[in-house]
């Protein structure tokens, strides 16, 4: 299986790939502090969750993939965002179990969640693809293709893949 680190921390600035430890913002509960001169506002945040997820969607997309199993479940749940309100996020993490399977049209929140940190978990396809996440805003994608377009597709949302094993 292929795999990849995805991030948004740009090689260039930092040393092999991870985040410059000066300042960059590595969590939901970085918005509303200053960071290279600039407050991290919540749309701000948004841009590079929602490229998180879009790189999940094209890896399931490739891999003909229409939902993912959950495993190693942590919940964490600690407050409601006013974004996630329409989905009541506590109650949804509530009915969350181990093994459960998440459809496609559910990613969206569930990683919502995870990127978060309101819940930690694998998601899983066996023998097609793994989503794993780390600290600091790190995410970690494994797929039975190699994903060339995909990739291309995840540096042009503003992300940096980089081939590696998962820890996970």
């Amino acid at each position: 299986m292929y795999s990849w680190k995805i991030t948004k921390y740009n090689p260039l600035f930092n040393d092999n790939g991870c985040r410059d430890e000066n300042d960059e913002w590595t969590s939901v509960s970085d918005i509303g502090k200053i960071f290279k001169g600039k407050m991290l506002s919540l749309e701000s945040y948004k841009l590079y969750e929602n490229a998180y997820i879009e790189s999940i969607h094209l890896v399931m997309k490739a891999n003909n993939v229409t939902s993912l199993k959950i495993q190693a479940l942590e919940k964490r749940y600690t407050h409601d965002y006013p974004d996630m309100q329409e989905k009541y996020s506590k109650s949804y993490i509530e009915c969350l179990k181990e093994e459960s399977i998440i459809c496609y049209a559910d990613i969206d929140f569930l990683v919502r969640l995870i990127l978060r940190e309101m819940i930690w978990c694998k998601l899983i396809v066996k023998e097609s693809m793994f989503v794993h996440f780390g600290y600091d805003y790190y995410m970690y994608i494994g797929s039975k293709k190699k994903l060339v377009n995909e990739i291309e597709e995840m540096i042009r949302l503003g992300l940096f893949p980089v081939e590696m094993q998962s820890p996970y």
